[in-house]
C-alpha cells in the first residue's frame, strides 16, 4: 500500500505507523519528534490545518488516512473546529485531484450524539445528531468527503469511533486511570449505564482493513470493542489491568451530576453516568472483520511496562 498519513505525531497515528509494516508511507506533519521514522518513506512538512501554505508536489499515493484533528480546547474552540473541517475538505479535494483512490477519514460517534437510551445503540443507519462543535464539524467534513467522492470517483470511507484508549492516550481515559491508580474511593457503585469503547489496537486493525477491503468504499463504518460495559465495570477492569483494587461505593447520581456542574465537570460526569452504545454488526458483516482484542486484552496492553 502507498499511504499518506496525517496525524502521525498523535496518539493513534504513532500506533498506526508501528503496524503498517512494509507500506510505502508518506506523512504530512509539522515536526518529526516522537515519530518512528524507520517506517516512514517520505515527509511533507506543513500544518494540515493550514493547507494553503503547504507546497504540495505530485506524489504517488493510493490511500490517504486522515487522523489529524485539533483537540485543544484553549483559544476559540468553535473557530478551531470550523477551520479543521474546512481544511480537511481542502485536503480531500487535493487528494482527489492528485489521483488518490481511497480517502479514510477518522470521525467520531459524537456525530450521532452523546447519549443512547437502553437497548437502542447507535447503528449504521442512525441519523446524525451532534450535540457539540466537535461532532458537528466532524460531520461537516464527512459530508464534504462524500460530496467530493461522488464528483470525482475517489472512494471515501468514514470510521466513527467512541472513546479510544491505549498506551499513551490522554484526556478522560487518562484522568480516570489516575483516579483508579490513586486508590481514591469513587462514587460510581450504583451507576447502571452501558458504554462502548475501542482500544487503539482494535481501531488501527480496522483502519488497515478499511485501506484494503473493497467493501469499505463509500461507507460509514462504526467501531468499538464490541463489548459494552457499565462505568463501574470499566473501572473494575482498569483496576485489574493496573494490579490495583477497585474502590467504589454507591451514591445518588443526581447529586453527582449537581456536584459536577458546580465544579465545571458536567461533560465528564455525563460520560461517566450516561449510556453511549455502538452497534458494529454492519461493520463486521461488511468487512468480515471482528475486533482482534477483547476489552480486557486492550486494557492489559494499555498498561504494559507501566
Amino acid at each position: 500500500m502507498r499511504i499518506l498519513l496525517t496525524g502521525a505525531s498523535g496518539f493513534i497515528g504513532k500506533h498506526l505507523i508501528g503496524h503498517l509494516g512494509n507500506s510505502d508511507l508518506t506523512i504530512l506533519t509539522r515536526q518529526r519528534d516522537g515519530i518512528e521514522m524507520s517506517s516512514v518513506s517520505k515527509i511533507i512538512y506543513g500544518n494540515v490545518f493550514n493547507i494553503r501554505q503547504i507546497d504540495y508536489k505530485p506524489i504517488d499515493v493510493d490511500t490517504v488516512v486522515h487522523l489529524a484533528w485539533p483537540n485543544d480546547d484553549s483559544g476559540n474552540y468553535v473557530c478551531q473546529q470550523k477551520l479543521a473541517a474546512s481544511e480537511s475538505i481542502r485536503l480531500m479535494k487535493w487528494a482527489a485531484d492528485a489521483g488518490v483512490k481511497r480517502f479514510i477519514f477518522l470521525s467520531t460517534i459524537k456525530v450521532n450524539g452523546e447519549l443512547t437510551s437502553p437497548s437502542h445503540p447507535f447503528g449504521g443507519h442512525s441519523a446524525p445528531n451532534p450535540s457539540d462543535e466537535y461532532g458537528f464539524y466532524k460531520h461537516v467534513a464527512e459530508r464534504g468527503l462524500f460530496e467530493i467522492s461522488a464528483k470525482t470517483g475517489m472512494e471515501g470511507i468514514v470510521v466513527r469511533a467512541p472513546l479510544v484508549y491505549g498506551q499513551g492516550v490522554k484526556g478522560n481515559f487518562w484522568l480516570l486511570t489516575k483516579l483508579v491508580a490513586s486508590g481514591v474511593p469513587m462514587p460510581f457503585g450504583s451507576v447502571k449505564n452501558r458504554r462502548s469503547f475501542i482500544s487503539v489496537y482494535n481501531l488501527i486493525d480496522l483502519l488497515i482493513a478499511c485501506a484494503q477491503h473493497p467493501n469499505a468504499a463509500n461507507k460509514i463504518l462504526l467501531s468499538s470493542d464490541d463489548q459494552d460495559v457499565s462505568t463501574p465495570e470499566f473501572i473494575d477492569k482498569i483496576a485489574h489491568a493496573l494490579g490495583k483494587s477497585s474502590r467504589q461505593f454507591p451514591f445518588p447520581q443526581k447529586v453527582l451530576k449537581t456536584c459536577a456542574g458546580i465544579v465545571g465537570k458536567q461533560p465528564f460526569a455525563n460520560r461517566l453516568l450516561g449510556s453511549l452504545q455502538v452497534d458494529i454488526s454492519e461493520t463486521k458483516k461488511l468487512l468480515g472483520w471482528k475486533p482482534p482484542f477483547t476489552l480486557e486484552e486492550g486494557l492489559n496492553k494499555c498498561f504494559d511496562n507501566c
